[in-house]
């Protein structure tokens, strides 16, 4: 930071400069007259030591840079900014040699030299205009020799480059280009993967859901907490969907979903220093948490539940296909509820937002674990009219978590020949759909995306489970994605959940080097198709 203890020298070396200046023109007082020489001697001694230096500060804190550029001018030399004229540019001072100075010295002529800081305060010191040649921006060497960058992915695998490529910051420029591979000894490739500490690592296996210790193996079948944490989470529901503040809100969800992880009930706050977001005395959140023990609800959730616009925003936000923005805009048009948007004029919402407000009071009721069975299950048959072999469907998310009810369903349909994804998907589609001949159809009554391999929409079954039941089938929000059979171990992991257990694993992968996501696991996190790990 520009704060930074490192600035210190720079800014006693420009003050004693500044002290010998004032000593060499202004001598009073009582000042001693070999001070007074000593004083005259450092500003001549310096005052020409930088002539003919134009320098160009690239990378460099500010209140350093202008610490240092202080001291060049008084050494007779001349700082230039980026936007300046930068025709006279002799030299570029930087820290390291990284792809910022590259990218600064493209626009500058070849003879422009490259030095570090310590290049000024060096030759402030000594007095003397000292060696470019000795104070050469640090380079960060890699371990291992990089492939030139090429066009041709063909020939870069069986080219070598002895030379080190240094290792930077990661920034757009830095990441390596698509065709860029490192080569080990033997010619074998190495990734992102193979660089990490994994027995460093492996000390924090404990704090990751996703990995079993003796942590998770004690804890309870039942979350705890379950209260104080549902108050938090409404609250950060409020701040993320109402107020549209995705930092409070992502705060008070994961203080949330760290109670209940918990394998004790919390009567006092003085238990919750183990959770890191809430150790801190002074934590608001941890006061919300002791203020919800002692009186059972929070003051701060229940005033902003009575704001006009939180009201509105959370009942537009509960419309599929609304969200924060959306809700904000139409709130500040005058729609403050469901009912308001149900009266207003044709256009002023999309097709798909217009679905879910035609069912959004069914879109909110659990779905009976039965239901979705058999839902799921008409996926698989009209799958299976396609493909001679067996189609491979899964119900995942809540289903297969083995819970009694499901917000929505999501099938996930295996294809073993890539080509026909999109044809497999548009027959499921055709299958389940209202006019077919298909003893199916009409299962499926509204589209809402329709992409290659991806489809979102509402179902409902054709009559109802029990036959005394004179209640209509009620609409429910069905998603269907294909995948390759490549693909479909990780897309299982991925859609299976918990939110918490993924992003868990993610980031646990994530730190382990690799990439994973729904279509795969990458041993190296940029090279995504080329690391394929099958």
């Amino acid at each position: 930071s520009d704060d930074a203890p490192g600035c210190e020298p720079y800014r006693k070396m420009l003050a004693l400069h500044s002290r010998a200046l004032a000593m060499a023109s202004e001598p009073k007082g009582d000042v001693d007259a070999d001070d007074t020489e000593d004083a005259h001697a450092l500003v001549t001694s310096t005052n020409h030591v930088m002539d003919g230096v134009c320098a160009l500060f690239v990378n460099v804190a500010a209140k350093r840079k202008a610490t240092l550029a202080k001291l060049l001018t008084r050494m007779g030399g001349v700082a230039v900014e980026v936007d300046d004229e930068q025709g006279e540019v002799t030299h570029v001072i930087a820290s390291d040699d990284n792809i910022v100075l590259a990218k600064a010295m493209d626009d500058l002529s070849d003879d422009v030299i490259k030095v570090n800081l310590e290049w000024i305060t060096a030759c402030f010191k000594q007095s003397s205009r000292l060696s470019e040649s000795d104070y050469a921006p640090r380079a960060h060497v890699a371990a291992l020799p990089e492939i030139p960058h090429i066009d041709d992915m063909s020939q870069s695998v069986s080219t070598t480059n002895n030379a080190m490529a240094p290792v930077e910051r990661k920034s757009s420029q830095a990441k390596r280009a698509s065709a860029l591979m490192l080569k080990g000894a033997h010619g074998e490739a190495i990734w992102t993967s193979d660089f990490v500490d994994n027995e460093k690592l492996e000390k924090r296996r404990e704090f990751f859901v996703c990995q079993p210790n003796a942590y998770t193996e004690k804890k309870l079948v039942m979350e705890c907490n379950t209260k104080v944490a549902d108050i938090l989470a409404e609250l950060g529901e409020i701040y993320k969907s109402a107020l549209r503040d995705e930092y409070r809100g992502k705060q008070y969800n994961q203080a949330a979903n760290a109670l209940r992880a918990l394998n004790f009930e919390v009567t006092s706050t003085d238990q919750c220093d183990s959770i890191p977001m809430l150790s801190k005395k002074t934590s608001k959140i941890r006061k919300y948490v002791g203020e919800i023990l002692s009186f059972g609800k929070l003051k701060a959730l229940d005033e902003m539940k009575q704001r006009p616009d939180v009201k509105a925003c959370l009942e537009l936000t509960g419309v599929h296909g609304i969200g924060p923005v959306t809700a904000h805009k139409l709130f500040l048009k005058g729609y403050k509820s469901v009912a308001d948007l149900r009266r207003a004029p044709k256009g002023t919402l999309s097709e798909p937002q217009s679905i879910g407000l035609k069912y959004v009071e069914e879109f909110k009721e659990r779905i009976p674990r039965e239901e979705v069975s058999v839902l799921a299950t008409a996926v698989r048959e009209a799958a299976n009219t396609f493909m001679d072999d067996k189609v491979h469907c899964y119900c995942v998310g809540s289903f297969r978590r083995g819970r009694s009810s499901s917000g929505d369903i999501d099938v996930l349909v295996e294809c073993r020949d890539e080509s026909c994804m999109t044809d497999l998907l548009m027959h499921i589609l055709n299958d389940l759909r209202p006019g077919g001949k298909s003893p199916r159809s009409g299962i499926l009554t509204d589209d809402l995306l329709v992409g290659d391999v991806t489809y979102m929409g509402v179902a409902r079954l054709q009559r109802p489970l029990d036959d005394s039941d004179t209640k209509p089938p009620v609409h429910r929000r069905m998603d269907i994605k294909i995948y390759h059979s490549a693909q479909l171990p990780t897309a299982l992991l991925y859609f299976t959940g918990s939110m918490r257990f993924n992003r868990s694993m993610r980031l646990w992968a994530k730190l382990k080097g690799f990439n994973l996501q729904d279509k795969g696991l990458y041993a190296d996190r940029e090279q995504v198709e080329m690391s394929r790990i099958s």
